[in-house]
């Protein structure tokens, strides 16, 4: 699947999901559910912008493992990049 600006919407989606956020509010699993569901809403906003149809498997799964890695401890920073990353490695998008 190709995906126009895949950098600027994987970016924006999980760039969304920490603005207010700290470690431990996010440890919480009512938390970690509402932020699955915010980043959820952000990424089908950006590939909206984008003009290309939603995949919501990457959206899951890119939001998935960034409240998995910043709930478990990692960085905001560090949990968004490896599951950025990730994704990209996963779906084979272009960057």
């Amino acid at each position: 699947m190709e995906i126009k600006s895949t950098k600027s919407i994987l970016l924006g989606l999980i760039s969304s999901v920490a603005i207010g956020l700290t470690q431990g509010e996010a440890r919480s699993e009512g938390t970690n559910e509402l932020v699955t569901q915010f980043c959820l809403a952000g990424f089908e906003a950006e590939m909206e912008k984008s003009d290309k149809p939603l995949n919501k498997s990457i959206g899951t799964y890119t939001c998935d493992c960034f409240v998995n890695k910043f709930s478990n401890g990692l960085s905001f920073e560090k949990a968004r990049e490896l599951c950025k990353e990730e994704a990209y490695k996963r779906f084979n998008l272009q960057r």
